[in-house]
């Protein structure tokens, strides 16, 4: 038990030293250049609306970006 506490203690001062040490900064007239992609996919679906002066559904909608 003590091990587990001292190996927890040590894991969370850890990660608190390693987020505060300072990165170097980038040079002026640098590019930084990201590219990533979403395989997620999306089926048809009904949407019910209900309240007091309505009561509808919408059919056959999709996911939109």
């Amino acid at each position: 038990m003590r091990l587990r506490s001292l190996l927890f203690s040590m894991f969370l001062v850890g990660g608190e030293l390693c987020a505060q040490v300072p990165g170097t900064p980038a040079p002026n007239g640098s590019l930084f250049v990201y590219w990533g992609y979403n395989r997620a996919g999306y089926s048809w679906s009904d949407i019910h609306f209900n309240g007091p002066d309505y009561d509808f559904t919408l059919r056959h909608v999709e996911a939109g970006l």
